[in-house]
C-alpha cells in the first residue's frame, strides 16, 4: 500500500506514515515481537520446568521484569549493547532496528524499500527508524508483567511514543552535525546499505526497470538536432 501522508496515525487500523508511504503496522509489530525475546533474553514462562516447584518460574519472572525495566529506561533497548551503554557510538545501533527494516521493507528486490528508492535518497529516514523503534517498544511492553501478554497497538498512546523517538533522533542529529560528526547520517546510510544488501539490491544491481516504452517522436527529433 503506497500513499503520501503526514507522519501520524491515519486510521483506526493503526497505519503509520513515514517518509511518504504507509506500512501496515501489524506486519512490522509481528516481526518486532518475534525478534525481541531472542535479542534481549526474555524467557517464556510457559517453557519453564515447574516439576520441582515454582522456583524456576519465579526466577524467570524476576529476570524478565529486570530486563524489561532496564530496556525501557531512556531507550536502553536501542543501544548496540544494552548492557554497556558507554560503548562509543552505540546509540541507536541495536541490531533489532536493522533486522526489522530488512525483514519488512527490504525482504527482496521486489519489497517496498527496493521498489521506491526515492524515499531513501538520504539513507533510512529518521521517521522510519522512529517507527521501527516504536514497534520494538510495543513488543517490549508485551513483557511488562514478566510474561508475554497481548498489548494493542493503539494510536494515541503509541503516537506519543513515536513522536518521542523522532524528537530524540532529530535532536541527536542536530547535536552531532553541530560538532562536525555526522553520526546520525552515517547510521542512516549504514542501515540503508545493510537493507539493500539484504534485498539483493546495490548501487550496481538496481531493481529491474521496465523498458517496454518505445521511442517517441520527440526522441527522433532530438536525435536529428
Amino acid at each position: 500500500m503506497t500513499q503520501t501522508v503526514t507522519c501520524r496515525v491515519v486510521d483506526n487500523r493503526g497505519l503509520w506514515a513515514y517518509s511518504g508511504y504507509v506500512p501496515h503496522s501489524g506486519q512490522v509489530k509481528d516481526i518486532a515481537r518475534s525478534l525481541v525475546p531472542k535479542i534481549y533474553g526474555f524467557v517464556n514462562i510457559e517453557d519453564c520446568d515447574d516439576n520441582e516447584g515454582d522456583n524456576e518460574i519465579k526466577v524467570a519472572q524476576q529476570a524478565n521484569c529486570d530486563i524489561y525495566e532496564k530496556l525501557k529506561t531512556k531507550s536502553t533497548f536501542a543501544y548496540l549493547d544494552p548492557n554497556n551503554k558507554t560503548m562509543p557510538n552505540g546509540l541507536y545501533c541495536n541490531k533489532i532496528t536493522s533486522k526489522v527494516i530488512n525483514k519488512q521493507f527490504f525482504s527482496d528486490a521486489h519489497a517496498d524499500g527496493a521498489k521506491y528508492p526515492q524515499y531513501f535518497a538520504q539513507g533510512i529516514p529518521l521517521k522510519l527508524i522512529a517507527f521501527v523503534l516504536t514497534t520494538v517498544e510495543l513488543a517490549l511492553d508485551k513483557w511488562h508483567t514478566s510474561n508475554f501478554e497481548k498489548v494493542e497497538f493503539k494510536g494515541k498512546k503509541y503516537e506519543k511514543v513515536y513522536n518521542h523517538h523522532l524528537d530524540d533522533l532529530q535532536h541527536w542529529k542536530a547535536f552531532t552535525e553541530e560538532r562536525g560528526e555526522p553520526l546520525v547520517q552515517k547510521l542512516q546510510n549504514s542501515l540503508l546499505e545493510k537493507a539493500r544488501s539484504h534485498a539483493g539490491v546495490t548501487v550496481h544491481n538496481a531493481p529491474h526497470v521496465d523498458t517496454s516504452e518505445g521511442l517517441s517522436l520527440e526522441d527522433f527529433i532530438a536525435n536529428q538536432a
